[in-house]
């Protein structure tokens, strides 16, 4: 059996899908164990609708928001299944999602598979999955080394789009305090315990582009989140993988640049406030400069950005304030 852990905060407008993606399975042996946490619309009421009709459906209910991080974790500690995933409220799954990746599993023995995803947004949401990009279904063996080096560090740090076996996870919990980055430590800790990871090609995921998203969202202080992720799986991948280092530093530095760039777009005023947060990100960007072995690593344009935020932070805000402001009044 499967258990999909599923937590919900406000998400009237999406969770019918969601769940409605679920029950449409080609697999029927599931549990949806689904985690409310502390919604104040009606998404609650919709979760226990389905849940009254279908017994594969459970609805806990938290009577204040504590996070995602909380939720997952509730619901890992009610699931029974013999392989794990999570979905969020407001994404949705392929009809033939939880076969193909225990067919993949089962194929390679694998103790987690990996698939690809397709992004979503509301026109995708009504008209249904049409419009699925047709693309092979090849599917490989990674060691750990190889899944951290050539999937995760390569932007993939999502803990969704992934089937775990339960008993490798048993003792391993999402970070209760972030609000960003949580998914990352998390699925370090999780891959660190597997010993077979299989990929696929296989896309039957859909994740919507929801503008209201985290990472979208006016920056405020819990962005350095990402950093402190960051920062930390730095510390524990290179303990064990040292060839990681270049690649870890790398991202630390693009990281830091994707909070500068969310200072940016904030008002003169708002910027103040954010003095501190703005010279950490400052003074990752300057360690890390100077070792020229993590330029390889860099998205094209960021060895420019690195050198102008570097020598001239303040021009480096006002100029890319300026870019973003110019693109938003174009849509």
């Amino acid at each position: 059996m499967v258990s999909i852990v599923l937590p919900v905060y406000n998400a009237e407008e999406y969770i019918r899908k969601c769940i409605e993606s679920i029950q449409g399975q080609s697999y029927v042996e599931w549990e949806l164990v689904i985690i409310d946490n502390g919604s104040t619309d009606a998404g609650y009421e919709i979760c226990r609708e389905y849940a009254k009709e279908d017994s594969r459906i459970e609805v806990f209910h938290q009577y204040q928001n504590r996070g995602v991080s909380v939720a997952r974790n509730l619901g890992l500690e009610r699931s029974s299944g013999e392989f794990i995933t999570f979905i969020d409220a407001d994404d949705w799954v392929e009809a033939d999602y939880l076969e193909k990746l225990l067919e993949i599993q089962r194929e390679h023995n694998a103790d987690m598979v990996v698939c690809g995803y397709q992004k979503g947004n509301d026109r995708d949401r009504e008209v249904g999955n049409e419009k699925r990009i047709e693309n092979s279904r090849n599917s490989r063996l990674l060691s750990v080394e190889e899944y951290f080096r050539d999937y995760m560090l390569r932007g993939n740090t999502h803990c969704w789009g992934v089937l775990y076996r339960a008993k490798k996870i048993d003792d391993i919990h999402f970070p209760n305090k972030m609000t960003i980055g949580e998914d990352l430590l998390y699925l370090i800790h999780a891959t660190m315990k597997m010993e077979r990871i299989a990929v696929s090609d296989y896309n039957g995921y859909w994740y919507y582009t929801n503008p209201k998203g985290a990472m979208l969202k006016k920056f405020t202080h819990s962005y350095m989140d990402q950093l402190i992720c960051w920062q930390q799986a730095k510390e524990e991948l290179i303990e064990q993988y040292p060839n990681l280092k270049d690649r870890l530093n790398s991202i630390l530095v693009v990281s830091s640049l994707l909070v500068v760039g969310k200072i940016a777009e904030l008002t003169r005023e708002e910027q103040e406030e954010c003095k501190e947060d703005l010279q950490e990100c400052l003074n990752i960007v300057k360690e890390y400069k100077k070792y020229r072995s993590i330029r390889r690593y860099l998205p094209k344009g960021y060895p420019i950005k690195i050198v102008i935020f570097s020598i001239a932070p303040k021009f480096y805000l006002k100029l890319y304030g300026a870019k973003k402001r110019a693109e938003y009044e174009s849509e």
